[in-house]
């Protein structure tokens, strides 16, 4: 940890620079990516969370509801940051099994000790995002989550979450604007695309200019979901060109706060629904 973060911050201060992970496996806490500055992550390479939560970037409460004092953590972290990037051929693990309860070899949903558990990725209020090539795993929460951000482009990631992990949802936008998701493979136990207005982020406005195209998911629950959190509205969303398999729910609106929807388009998407236990 110490070395990546030091190594972000000499290219900080210098004014621009590429951080490079060579092949191996890395154990980090949290990490915070500065403006101008890309993680490359080379091909065999991994960062590891450690699980312990004390140790990542925190964010103080509330989360989703104002009246939810809780803090929220993160992996990797960046706030009102300019000109970021992840990429490579590399992976990062999220690590979940830390933060779920031992010996559920045979359950169907995984138990675990706390809601909310650790982002993997974090990012608010940054502005020209890239996250392109890598792999992102074993989420124990969100896997990819965008507060307020401003021209963010995810190419070519795969993420791949244990179904059965509850929320771990792969990308969630929330308030974020011109956000574009393309050519990724999203396996996951929770909404794989969601476009959210959580209550606590009120200041950044609507989700607006989503696209969504060429991307494989699968997942426990819904391939597109609009909410749940839907405190401010969601306008000029595309989404075209999706495969959905196995997935209980391919597109859906869930919106039971005061937000509304306009101007989404779905288009040429394949969907092939599958029941999954209630239990």
């Amino acid at each position: 940890t110490q070395a990546i973060q030091e190594a972000i911050d000499a290219c900080h201060a210098f004014g621009n620079g590429t951080v490079i992970v060579p092949s191996g496996t890395y154990v980090i806490n949290g990490i915070t990516l500065k403006s101008h500055v890309t993680l490359n992550l080379m091909a065999g390479a991994t960062l590891i969370g450690s699980g312990d939560e004390s140790q990542y970037i925190f964010r103080p409460g509330p989360f989703e509801l104002n009246a939810n004092q809780t803090p929220i953590s993160g992996l990797i972290t960046a706030k009102g940051q300019h000109n970021i990037a992840i990429v490579g051929e590399g992976t990062i693990d999220g690590n979940y099994q830390k933060f779920v309860l031992p010996n559920q070899p045979k359950a169907l949903h995984l138990k675990f000790y706390k809601y909310p558990r650790p982002m993997t990725v974090y990012f608010e209020d940054c502005t020209n995002v890239i996250l392109k090539g890598i792999t992102i795993q074993n989420a124990p929460f969100w896997t990819v989550h965008l507060v307020g951000c401003l021209n963010t482009e995810a190419a070519r990631l795969t993420i791949h979450n244990e179904k059965r992990m509850p929320n771990t949802d792969g990308f969630d936008i929330d308030r974020s604007k011109n956000t574009v998701i393309h050519d990724c493979e999203i396996i996951t136990g929770d909404d794989a695309i969601c476009p959210k207005c959580t209550e606590e982020t009120a200041r950044y406005g609507d989700c607006t200019g989503l696209i969504v195209t060429n991307c494989r998911i699968t997942t426990q629950s819904a391939a597109v979901k609009f909410g749940s959190s839907s405190f401010g509205n969601f306008v000029n969303c595309q989404f075209s060109n999706l495969t959905i398999e196995d997935t209980n729910r391919g597109l859906a609106f869930q919106l039971r706060d005061p937000g509304s929807v306009e101007n989404i388009l779905f288009e040429n998407i394949t969907i092939k629904t599958k029941h999954y236990s209630k239990d």
